[in-house]
């Protein structure tokens, strides 16, 4: 309801990107316009918000949207399977299914421990993708390097490097101490299938994450 408001959940003052580019010395240049948030977002302004959404973008009485909670390391892949068989049969069917994050989900394979257990439940997460035909997404942690590069790349893998073999593509969230200052953040391709790319290529990107939008501007 904040992201859908464009507004902070208490009173503040916000800084909200306007422009990003480069500057003649290569360096991201951010312009952001200061908003004095005055009162505490009301449930009536975030229904208000949601239905002017509702109307212009979605333009459904339908819901897009469904969530289902669980507590660390109680749900399996399988589950996840279960969960959306289910929603299917209620005629909602899944174009993105994201998961917050893979490497929590319980991993109670008989036979199978350690590297072993990360490595099967990164394969059954891309079964998913093949037997619903939708997009797949998650979240993992790196390595403890990657707290001192500029740039993670394939080296920055945590736990078992089999991960990279089985996305079909990988992007890093890069952000040194003076960009988060700034509200910037760099993603590059790690890995990404069939098509050619560049490691230490990166999209700047300047968000406002008190009004939950990470990627408002972007540029090269």
């Amino acid at each position: 309801m904040v992201r859908t408001a464009k507004q902070s959940l208490y009173p503040k003052k916000i800084k909200y990107p306007i422009r990003i580019g480069k500057k003649g010395s290569g360096n991201t240049e951010v312009r952001r316009k200061i908003k004095d948030i005055k009162n505490k977002l009301s449930w009536r302004d975030a229904k208000r918000a949601c239905k002017k959404i509702m109307k212009s973008r979605i333009k459904s009485k339908d819901s897009y949207f469904r969530l289902s909670c669980h507590p660390n390391s109680t749900l399996s892949v399988r589950s996840i399977q279960s969960v959306l068989q289910n929603w299917i049969r209620d005629d909602w069917v899944p174009d993105i299914v994201i998961i917050d994050y893979a490497d929590i989900l319980d991993m109670n394979y008989q036979g199978l421990e350690g590297r072993d257990r990360i490595n099967e439940t990164w394969k059954r997460l891309r079964s998913l993708s093949q037997i619903f035909h939708c997009l797949v997404v998650t979240g993992s942690q790196t390595d403890a390097g990657a707290y001192k590069k500029e740039v993670i790349t394939r080296d920055n893998f945590s736990e078992d490097k089999r991960k990279l073999a089985h996305v079909t593509g990988m992007i890093g969230l890069n952000v040194t101490e003076k960009e988060k200052e700034r509200g910037i953040t760099r993603l590059n391709w790690v890995v990404l299938r069939e098509k050619a790319f560049g490691v230490y290529k990166c999209v700047h990107v300047a968000g406002c994450l008190d009004v939950a939008n990470p990627a408002i501007k972007s540029c090269w």
